[in-house]
């Protein structure tokens, strides 16, 4: 199970590693993931979500998920877990976060970013996903995703 969006979970030690991915999405589906590793797995969009993560072989310690909607908590999260990447989970997400960009314009990119969370700062890479809800319904897009989870691959590497 990934670490929740929850500070409990990660105590602020500055010994802590950092996350090397935070996802951030506004589906609060994924609430599931945030909550038990057995609600994980209750749909297939989760599922697909978790095929994703072990594809790029991440460990439970390596990424979190966050909802946006819960700014308070993501924000925290953010600032407190210093992310290599934070991926965006579908064009909503996208949105929102990179205030007005599309999906379509910025997928496949790297986007340098600074987040200003009350005092601190965070600067990190922002690279923009196709939602797993989207995947689905476009299994087309699958291959495109895994060229985008590949540049999330190359760039934990570097």
């Amino acid at each position: 199970m990934p670490r929740s969006n929850g500070i409990a979970d990660r105590k602020q030690e500055d010994s802590i590693s950092p996350l090397k991915i935070l996802f951030l999405t506004d589906n609060s589906s994924y609430q599931n993931v945030l909550q038990s590793s057995e609600d994980f797995f209750s749909t297939e969009a989760n599922c697909l979500f978790l095929k994703m993560i072990q594809a790029m072989g991440l460990s439970q310690n390596d990424y979190s998920v966050a909802l946006i909607n819960s700014s308070k908590d993501w924000k925290s999260l953010l600032v407190n877990s210093c992310p290599q990447i934070v991926a965006l989970l579908g064009a909503s997400t996208t949105l929102a976060i990179l205030e007005g960009e599309k999906l379509s314009k910025v997928r496949g990119q790297i986007i340098p970013k600074t987040f200003y969370v009350q005092d601190k700062t965070h600067q990190t890479k922002v690279v923009s996903l196709f939602h797993p809800d989207f995947l689905l319904i476009n299994p087309a897009m699958k291959r495109t995703a895994w060229i985008d989870l590949q540049l999330i691959m190359k760039l934990i590497l570097n």
